[in-house]
């Protein structure tokens, strides 16, 4: 699963620098006295529903194991499916954009820190709930796709909304200085 490396990733990518420049930016004191806000989403709100989910998704299969009129597995996995796809939007259900306070970017970053290890542990007890109940091992196995797709969902929003905040905390810019090879020839000086 793309899930298990999440956090090493993560860590490769968003350096020591990177965060305290995060910190640095929630607490500039002109920002947060002007109510500044980032466009984003809401991230907590994704992981709590998509971990719900597939809470539903085992106690449904579980529930309907020798019910032949439950649903195929096929409209179950694209309705999980489309249902991912709809996560992490940046508006909300009136068309608003979803803003966060300066002050609050770093919550924004701790919940994709402390969600990840929540949303393996429960996928876990749903796995074992299943193997338990004798469902059938694809069934089981199309968790990993569920938690793949959402995973790549999660990501199409959350590396730009983190470019964002590391434009805005300067961090990038800092980077893309330090980084910068200057095209001047050496030239040579006789004495």
């Amino acid at each position: 699963m793309k899930i298990d490396s999440a956090l090493t990733i993560f860590s490769e990518r968003y350096d020591r620098e990177a965060i305290a420049s995060i910190e640095e930016l929630s607490k500039d004191i002109g920002l947060i006295q002007q109510g500044a806000k980032i466009k984003a989403f809401n991230i907590q709100e994704g992981f709590n529903t998509f971990m719900d989910a597939i809470t539903g998704y085992g106690l449904y299969k579980t529930e309907n194991v020798n019910n032949e009129e439950a649903s195929p597995q096929e409209k179950i996995v694209e309705h999980v499916n489309s249902f991912i796809t709809g996560l992490f939007n940046e508006t909300t259900e009136n068309g608003e954009p979803v803003e966060i306070l300066i002050k609050d970017i770093p919550l924004f970053v701790e919940a994709y820190l402390t969600n990840i290890p929540k949303v393996i542990e429960t996928v876990d007890k749903v796995k074992e709930h299943l193997l338990e109940a004798g469902i059938d091992e694809e069934y089981i196995g199309d968790i990993n796709n569920f938690v793949d797709n959402f995973m790549v969902r999660l990501h199409e929003s959350f590396d730009p909304t983190m470019d964002k905040i590391l434009w805005a905390s300067g961090y990038n810019a800092k980077v893309g200085l330090r980084n910068a090879v200057p095209n001047k020839k050496e030239i040579p000086v006789f004495v």
